[in-house]
């Protein structure tokens, strides 16, 4: 899970970088994930636009979704996403073992 803040576009440019680390440190291996476009309150403030969000979420096959903590938006989805990927994993691995 990776966070950028819709108005400063710096966080945003960042993202590639710090996926890259968090690749390094998990030996390479393929993860589902979810970027999030937070501050999304603040639209008069907007550097980021959604379709870049989702263009680079896209490119990297993660998920997109914006939220606004100041507003209690949709916070909770980026958790729920992520539960479902795994436990998705979970369940095709153990249909494998049962298989074996």
């Amino acid at each position: 899970m990776v966070v950028y803040d819709v108005t400063n576009p710096d966080t945003f440019h960042l993202l590639r970088q710090w996926l890259d680390s968090i690749k390094q440190q998990n030996g390479g291996k393929s993860l589902p994930g979810v970027v999030i476009a937070n501050k999304i309150d603040l639209e008069n403030r907007i550097a980021v636009t959604p379709h870049d969000g989702q263009a680079f979420a896209q490119s990297i096959g993660f998920e997109f979704i914006e939220v606004s903590a100041q507003r209690n938006h949709q916070i909770d989805l980026p958790f729920k996403t992520l539960a479902n990927h795994y436990y998705q994993m979970y369940e095709d691995r153990m249909a494998q073992v049962s298989n074996l």
